[in-house]
């Protein structure tokens, strides 16, 4: 006979709308995170480590790019039209919002490469500025924030799916060697185009006329910005090693250090969409019934760690058969890093679930803001100082060692407030907000 908390576990992964949710997240971290798996064998093999480093860090800077036009919707955004799930006219206000936020981001993204195309800087050709300012379009117009918010995400999932694996066939065909960098690029990102443009298309088909009121974006982005410094700040962290490591050591260094850093990240294969999915769950209730949040924060956090002490095991055993296979023996340094990666896999999961399925939906975004520039600026100055002696085994000292302490700033914080998610016996009161302890 199951006992209670087995029934809910139990009640809690056979809802449908959850499976359904999850399976079309799992679908997005395919197009997202396996897809460029399968992509390792290609670039690294036919580009050589040389030519697969400088896509690598072409690819960093589209990343940071276009986080400036994301601006966090991809949370915010979902956060919001989850809330209105039901209202179409409130739906279509917040499209517009952030439809016209994107356009303002966008014009500022395209102002600056221009400029840096204008001064021809020399570490990066016109095409490549080019390819960097369509890719930072492309995925920062990505606009899975409103099918997951709406709950309907299956449909765009499959349809990114099918145009990146396409994508693939393409590059296993067309590029050959290190001279084919640019049809490399080219390829992923009208991949990223196809998908974001599908997106949005299918968006206004389901919204209606919208109407852009610059004013009314402007304001939606100050009310944000908390959870845009959180992206970009959070997301750069990992994306600016590639850049450093650029800057201090060769393009073969950046790639043995990526490869091994892509195939770590497989391993958050399932991490993801489960925590993607209980963000939007706990955000819809969590300052009106701050108990059950705990209660979904708590059972998520279970079942995250579960998977990824599972994945780093695997990992860590069949590390040499996957950088053989991925990579090859060009790549072998890469073995020691991959390994070293995963065992941060825990400490990931858990600033991630404390972060983003605790402190965001209880209304404290500015101050994981504090905590995790913080541990950007911290990140960045390690940088400078470890890296050019201790290369790539250094960014992941520095990695872990900083994903480690902003966890331990947001238990401090927590604990201050009174509000340690781990304690049972802890007097939860469901009006606790951020507003209010502030006032406090």
């Amino acid at each position: 006979m199951r006992s209670p908390k087995m029934r809910n576990l139990f009640s809690k992964l056979n809802g449908g709308k959850f499976l359904v949710e999850l399976i079309s997240l799992h679908g997005t971290q395919i197009a997202n995170i396996i897809i460029p798996l399968i992509m390792l064998p290609i670039l690294g093999k036919s580009l050589g480590a040389k030519a697969y480093g400088s896509y690598i860090v072409i690819q960093s800077l589209i990343i940071i790019a276009s986080l400036v036009i994301e601006y966090g919707f991809n949370f915010s955004g979902t956060r919001l039209i989850s809330k209105h799930f039901d209202n179409r006219a409130v739906q279509t206000q917040i499209v517009s919002k952030i439809v016209g936020a994107k356009v303002l981001l966008s014009i500022l993204v395209v102002f600056l490469a221009a400029i840096l195309a204008i001064l021809q800087w020399q570490k990066f050709s016109l095409y490549e500025i080019t390819i960097i300012s369509i890719g930072a379009l492309s995925l920062g117009w990505y606009p899975i924030w409103y099918f997951q918010g709406k709950g309907n995400l299956a449909k765009f999932a499959t349809f990114d799916v099918i145009i990146k694996s396409l994508s693939v066939i393409l590059t296993l065909v067309l590029v050959k060697e290190s001279s084919d960098l640019h049809i490399a690029l080219l390829l992923s990102i009208a991949a990223s185009f196809t998908s974001a443009l599908f997106g949005n298309i299918k968006i206004l088909s389901e919204i209606g006329k919208i109407k852009i009121d610059f004013s009314e974006s402007i304001k939606m982005m100050i009310d944000e910005k908390d959870m845009a410094i959180y992206r970009i700040l959070s997301s750069s962290i990992g994306n600016t090693s590639s850049l450093i490591l650029s800057a201090f050591s060769s393009t073969t260094t950046v790639a043995v250090y990526s490869g091994a850093e892509k195939l770590a990240s497989g391993s958050r294969f399932f991490i993801m969409p489960f925590n993607q999915v209980f963000f939007t769950r706990v955000s819809r209730y969590g300052k009106d019934n701050i108990l059950k949040a705990r209660r979904e924060f708590l059972f998520s956090l279970a079942l995250l760690m579960l998977i990824s002490f599972l994945t780093m095991t695997i990992g860590w055993i069949f590390a040499p058969f996957l950088v053989e296979i991925f990579l090859g023996s060009e790549f072998s340094s890469t073995i020691e890093i991959m390994r070293y990666l995963l065992m941060i896999t825990p400490i990931f999961v858990l600033g991630n679930t404390l972060s983003m399925q605790w402190m965001v939906p209880l209304g404290f975004d500015k101050q994981y803001n504090t905590i995790i520039a913080t541990g950007a600026i911290i990140s960045l100055a390690l940088m400078i100082f470890i890296i050019p002696r201790f290369g790539p085994l250094g960014m992941v000292i520095i990695t872990g060692s900083v994903e480690l302490l902003i966890c331990a700033m947001m238990m401090i914080y927590l604990i201050k407030l009174d509000l340690n998610p781990f304690l049972r016996s802890q007097n939860f009161q469901p009006e606790t907000t951020a507003s209010q302890q502030e006032q406090q």
